[in-house]
């Protein structure tokens, strides 16, 4: 059996702009959960699912697998399967 880490990442926020790349440290904050994520034992790969290009081209240098989705499924409503 794979294990896969999917972290959610949009682009929009009401609060912060662009806070999925937001530096912390010297480093956007998604490098973090990439990192934690690609360091936990059970997990084989990390994806993200992003409408944010940014966002995107941080993952990609990540080693983490970018899923891209389309605008509409990126607010602040969207159900994330719970």
């Amino acid at each position: 059996m794979t294990n896969v880490a999917i972290i959610t990442a949009r682009a929009g926020s009401k609060s912060i702009i662009n806070k999925n790349v937001a530096p912390i440290a010297g480093r956007p904050v998604i490098e973090y959960v990439i990192e934690a994520s690609h360091r936990a034992k059970k997990i084989d790969s990390v994806w993200c699912s992003t409408d944010g290009e940014l966002i995107a081209s941080v993952c990609r240098k990540n080693d983490c697998t970018v899923i891209p989705r389309p605008e509409e499924l990126g607010g602040d409503h969207i159900n994330h399967g719970d």
